[in-house]
C-alpha cells in the first residue's frame, strides 16, 4: 500500500494542473468559475469559464478560491470552521441554562438540578462539535446560530406573556426552550443554503436591538401604559429589525468591522445624550428619553459615514490561508485548497 501513496500523489497533482477550479463568491452569494487573472488596487479582475473578463471590488467579494483541484461527481464543498468554537462555546452555555429550566420545570430537586446542568452542558458541547465535524461552519453561520436561540427563547417567553393574561413559571419556560431549539434548527437549515458573510450576520443580529430601541421610544413618548401592548409590540418590532436586517444585508455589503463601528458611534451617541440629560437635570422622562435616542441617532449616522471607505482599502487580500475540502461531502483531504478570505 505504501508505494500507491507516491502514484496518487502524482495523479492529484496532475489532475490539478489540469482543472480550471478557481472560484470567486460575492456577498449576495453569486458564485463564478474561472480564473483570477490580478488584483489592482481594490478591484479583483476575473475572468470566467465563458471567456468575459468580471472587474469586481473587493468590498463586494466573500471568498476567492484558487488552487482547488478535487472535483467528484458530487461537487466539492469548502470546510469553513473558523466559527466552530464559537458555537461550541455558545451550545455549552445554552446546554447548561436549558438544562437549569429543564430542571426547574420538572422539579428535579438539588441533585437533579445539577446533574441536569452538566447533562445540558455536556449535550451543548457534544452536539456542535459532532455536527461541525463535516459541515462549514463559518463566523457568521455560528454568529446567526446563537443569535437565532437567543432571540427564540426570548421570543417564545415574551409571546407567553402578550397573549396570555398571567402564564405559569412553567408555561413560559417551556415556551422559551422550545421556541430557542427552533430558532437553532431554523437558523441552522437556512445558513447551510445561503452565502451570509460576516458582515451580514453582524448588521442582522443588531438591526433588532436598534428598531425594538426606536419603538419602546414610541411608547414613552405616546404614554402607552398597557405593559401587554408595549410588549407584544416591542417584539413585533424586533422581528421587523431581523426581517429588515436581512433584507438590506447584501444592499449595504458592510464587513463585520465597518457594522461594529457604526453600532459603536450609536451606543456613544447615547451614553453623550444620557450624560447630557444627567448634567442638566431633565425632569421630563419623554424629555430625557428623546435627548438620548436622538443622539444615538446622530452618532449611528455618523458611525456609517465616517466608516464610508472603511471597507475600500488598497490592500490586495487580508489574508492567504490553507483550508481542508469534502470530497463526495464527506471525508474532509486537507491541503488541496488555499483561498484569499475577505
Amino acid at each position: 500500500m505504501k508505494p500507491l501513496i507516491p502514484l496518487l500523489m502524482v495523479i492529484l497533482g496532475l489532475c490539478a494542473g489540469e482543472a480550471t477550479c478557481d472560484t470567486l463568491v460575492e456577498r449576495s452569494g453569486r458564485e463564478l468559475s474561472g480564473s483570477l487573472v490580478g488584483v489592482q488596487d481594490s478591484v479583483l479582475v476575473f475572468r470566467t469559464d465563458a471567456g468575459d473578463t468580471v472587474r469586481i471590488v473587493r468590498s463586494g467579494v466573500e471568498r476567492v478560491t484558487f488552487f482547488a483541484p478535487v472535483h467528484g461527481h458530487l461537487g466539492t464543498v469548502e470546510l469553513d470552521r473558523s466559527g466552530r468554537v464559537e458555537l461550541v462555546v455558545f451550545g455549552t452555555g445554552y446546554g447548561i441554562l436549558n438544562g437549569a429550566l429543564l430542571a426547574s420545570v420538572a422539579d428535579f430537586g438539588v441533585d437533579g438540578f445539577t446533574l441536569s446542568m452538566l447533562a445540558g452542558g455536556a449535550a451543548g458541547l457534544y452536539v456542535p462539535w459532532e455536527w461541525s465535524r463535516t459541515r462549514p461552519v463559518s463566523d457568521a453561520r455560528a454568529s446567526l446560530i446563537s443569535f437565532a436561540g437567543s432571540w427564540g427563547m426570548w421570543q417564545g417567553i415574551g409571546w407567553m406573556n402578550t397573549l396570555f393574561d398571567e402564564p405559569s413559571a412553567d408555561a413560559n419556560i417551556t415556551m422559551g426552550m422550545l421556541a430557542g431549539g427552533a430558532g437553532i434548527l431554523a437558523a441552522a437549515s437556512l445558513t447551510g443554503r445561503h452565502n451570509v458573510s460576516s458582515g451580514d450576520a453582524s448588521f442582522i443580529t443588531t438591526a433588532p436591538a436598534w428598531s425594538s430601541a426606536y419603538w419602546l421610544w414610541v411608547m414613552i413618548l405616546t404614554g402607552t401604559e398597557n405593559g401587554r401592548f408595549v410588549l407584544g409590540t416591542t417584539l413585533a418590532a424586533g422581528d421587523i429589525g431581523v426581517a429588515t436586517g436581512v433584507l438590506l444585508a447584501d444592499r449595504i455589503e458592510a464587513s463585520k468591522g465597518r457594522v461594529r463601528l457604526a453600532n459603536l458611534g450609536g451606543i456613544v451617541g447615547g451614553l453623550v445624550g444620557g450624560a447630557a440629560v444627567a448634567l442638566t437635570n431633565v425632569d421630563s422622562p419623554k424629555v430625557g428619553v428623546s435627548i438620548v435616542m436622538t443622539a444615538a441617532t446622530l452618532g449611528l449616522g455618523a458611525g456609517w459615514h465616517l466608516t464610508r471607505n472603511y471597507d475600500r482599502v488598497d490592500a490586495a487580500v487580508s489574508r492567504l490561508e490553507v483550508a481542508p475540502l469534502l470530497v463526495a461531502g464527506n471525508r474532509p483531504v486537507r491541503g488541496l485548497q488555499a483561498a484569499y478570505s475577505f
